[in-house]
């Protein structure tokens, strides 16, 4: 049942929106829609490019050079190999002399199958047009007044489809190459360096794991294959190939750190990245500040949501209180649970320890998810005002607290259970072997991790269709049997997909 009040209110603010986006001095294009069950208002906003091109005049907006501009109309000679030009905020009279490299926007077809080349990339002149709004609405405040359900860019479906159909296949599940620059180009540099990551990554384990197989075939050659397997599983033996393996795994850590950073500062100078910005484009605010309406201290004529210094640094200490608090009582957890087990081992229960290994599993699962949903409210009390410092700080205290509840178990048993309390008297490698419990609860930890990553892949995939589902089930209840109930539009498919937003950025 909907209320009256807010009913209006809304209304009131699809009138203002507009408003605003259809006055004659602005260069907007609007299209209005209503949901299939018209339960809600779609408003779809684009920049046109003029005025796309004047705001990142009037923004100093950073563009790069054209290679072909560089070396005519510059007349700087440039080297033969690959080069990068630089990036300069952006002027019209540039524009006007071809100096700034273009880009194709895969949405934009022309005639004979051409397609148009703007020096904008599609993520440009969303920033423009997010930047440009901002200045007059405070869409974020209409969100936390329930005016707003959510404001999100539209996905291109041409570039879509290209990515999916050379990138994102099933077939391609073998491919260690990433296509980066297309990923930046359409989802930007964040998104893009978390795949360089995970591409250079998945390049170097093939040495980490050749240097681990010769390893098994000479310990094959030594103790035959059912010794080999059996050291290699639960690491009971031959203490001089444990040593082997952990310092190949040492010198591969400090080599792969190197070669990433690398990596990574090769990509950040390749999108301009590594400069410090002049552009005046607003950064995406943190719709979770809370704060008083006071003047600016850098403009006293504006009015804008702020929090005192001594706000601040309250909030920050009380948070990092209450995350060290957490951490000790994960810590706890594992205690007790340790404790227990040994408890039960000693009273003659031989699958104890066993149990204790499921259950330190199921604890980093379930603990994580308490994580999850705490985590928020404990970076709330820091008042980040910009989204990049709330998720920033938010990825910091996550890293640390995962890194402590996932491997706080492993240190435990390889560096301090023998000396706190007994090794287990069940173990693969004989009574009192912690080694050997070591490696059977990181086979068991391993194998629950990876079915609870293919829920966390599937999870969303068959929710999203389970919202879709059950909206067409009550619109084709509401139409009735005589009527076929519309397909959802892709805007609206978009709707009901779950937010990505820097939160699950960071913990992925």
């Amino acid at each position: 049942v909907g209320c009256p009040e807010i009913d209006v209110a809304r209304s009131a603010t699809i009138d203002l929106l507009l408003h605003f986006f259809r006055r004659n001095d602005e260069a907007y294009k609007t299209f209005v829609f209503t949901s299939v069950d018209r339960d809600e208002v779609f408003v779809c906003v684009k920049m046109h490019w003029d005025a796309a091109i004047d705001h990142a005049d009037e923004s100093d907006h950073l563009l790069q050079l054209d290679e072909y501009a560089v070396a005519t109309v510059l007349n700087i000679r440039l080297s033969s190999g690959p080069t990068n030009p630089a990036f300069l905020p952006f002027r019209k009279a540039m524009l006007e002399k071809r100096m700034i490299r273009s880009h194709e926007w895969e949405e934009d077809a022309g005639p004979m199958g051409t397609r148009r080349r703007c020096v904008l990339r599609k993520r440009d002149v969303i920033n423009l047009l997010y930047d440009k709004v901002t200045d007059v609405i405070d869409v974020d405040a209409m969100m936390q007044a329930k005016l707003l359900l959510s404001y999100f860019p539209l996905h291109s479906p041409a570039a879509l489809k290209r990515l999916i159909r050379t990138w994102a296949r099933v077939r391609y599940w073998t491919r260690l190459d990433q296509p980066i620059d297309e990923i930046q180009a359409y989802f930007g540099s964040q998104i893009a360096l978390y795949f360089v990551f995970v591409g250079f990554l998945c390049q170097s384990m093939v040495y980490l794991v050749g240097a681990a197989l010769a390893m098994f075939v000479f310990e094959m050659y030594r103790r035959g294959p059912i010794g080999a397997c059996i050291d290699f599983a639960f690491g009971n033996a031959d203490s001089d190939a444990r040593i082997c393996l952990a310092f190949m795994t040492i010198v591969w850590t400090q080599v792969f750190l190197a070669c990433l950073k690398r990596k990574v500062n090769h990509y950040l100078n390749l999108w301009g990245d590594d400069v410090e910005h002049s552009s005046t484009v607003k950064e995406r605010e943190n719709d979770r500040f809370r704060g008083k309406l006071g003047r600016s201290e850098a403009d006293e004529n504006r009015l804008v949501m702020q929090v005192t210094h001594r706000e601040r640094r309250l909030g920050r200490y009380l948070s990092g209180m209450c995350t060290f608090a957490f951490i000790l009582i994960t810590l706890l957890f594992v205690a007790l649970i340790f404790w227990y087990g040994a408890r039960l081992d000693a009273e003659g229960y031989s699958w104890a320890f066993d149990a204790a290994a499921y259950a330190v599993s199921a604890q980093i699962k379930i603990v994580k998810l308490l994580w999850d949903t705490v985590s928020w409210t404990l970076v709330d009390m820091e008042h980040h005002e910009m989204a990049s410092d709330y998720y920033n700080s938010l990825g910091f205290k996550s890293f640390v607290f995962q890194f402590i509840n996932a491997f706080a178990a492993f240190f435990y048993v390889a560096f301090a259970m023998q000396f706190i309390e007994k090794c287990p008297s069940s173990v693969p490698g004989g009574p009192g072997d912690c080694w050997g419990y070591l490696c059977k609860e990181m086979a068991v930890t391993f194998i629950i991790y990876c079915a609870f990553t293919l829920y966390d892949i599937f999870f969303s995939l068959i929710s999203m269709s389970l919202r879709l589902w059950s909206e067409k089930r009550e619109l084709a209840k509401r139409l009735g049997p005589d009527e076929a109930a519309p397909e959802l539009s892709f805007i609206e498919q978009q709707a009901k997909m779950d937010e990505y937003d820097g939160a699950a950025m960071a913990e992925d």
